[in-house]
């Protein structure tokens, strides 16, 4: 059902951070900085909605630590998170924690890229995209999901974490994507 219906929101994400040249220093740093904005302020609201409730693991998922060692390994500014007053519903921590945990999937490819830069910071600086959880973490992750999926009441706010958690990644990577074309 999430992969269904988000599919749109989740090809514009895509299409936004597909713009970064993630070899050069400039766009992997606006990259991780975008990353930043989104994911540590997207983890903090997860946290403060008690997801460690519906995934006891979660302390081992998390990455804003390692995007914050990544970017102090660039020497780059960490932005500000995006601040999301309100706490989520079971549901929408479910859509939320999809969008997080499904995102990488596709960190695996991007590590590639990033480990071909001929800038060794670039190279130094992949903790975040090569954060490994526990092993059997996605697939233990999805028997929860659909656990809770076969709750039909929850669909409604599980779509809409999912659309939020896309919306903020959306903002981050158009704030800040680089103004120089990619090479």
């Amino acid at each position: 059902m999430l992969r269904a219906e988000g599919g749109a929101l989740h090809e514009q994400v895509d299409a936004t951070f597909g713009r970064y040249a993630l070899q050069t220093r400039l766009h992997y740093t606006a990259f991780l900085q975008a990353h930043a904005q989104a994911l540590i302020g997207l983890e903090d609201l997860l946290e403060r909605s008690g997801i460690q409730r519906l995934l006891p693991d979660w302390a081992e998922r998390r990455r804003t630590g390692v995007l914050a060692e990544d970017l102090q390994r660039l020497a780059a500014e960490q932005p500000e998170p995006v601040v999301l007053e309100r706490l989520l519903d079971e549901g929408e921590c479910w859509g939320v924690a999809y969008v997080l945990e499904g995102s990488r999937l596709g960190s695996r490819m991007l590590d590639r890229h990033a480990g071909e830069s001929p800038d060794e910071a670039v190279r130094d600086a992949r903790a975040y995209l090569g954060h490994v959880p526990p092993k059997g973490a996605w697939p233990g992750f999805l028997q929860r999901l659909d656990e809770a999926g076969s709750d039909a009441r929850l669909h409604p706010a599980m779509l809409a974490g999912q659309r939020l958690a896309f919306e903020v990644f959306l903002a981050a990577g158009q704030r800040h994507a680089p103004a120089v074309a990619a090479p």
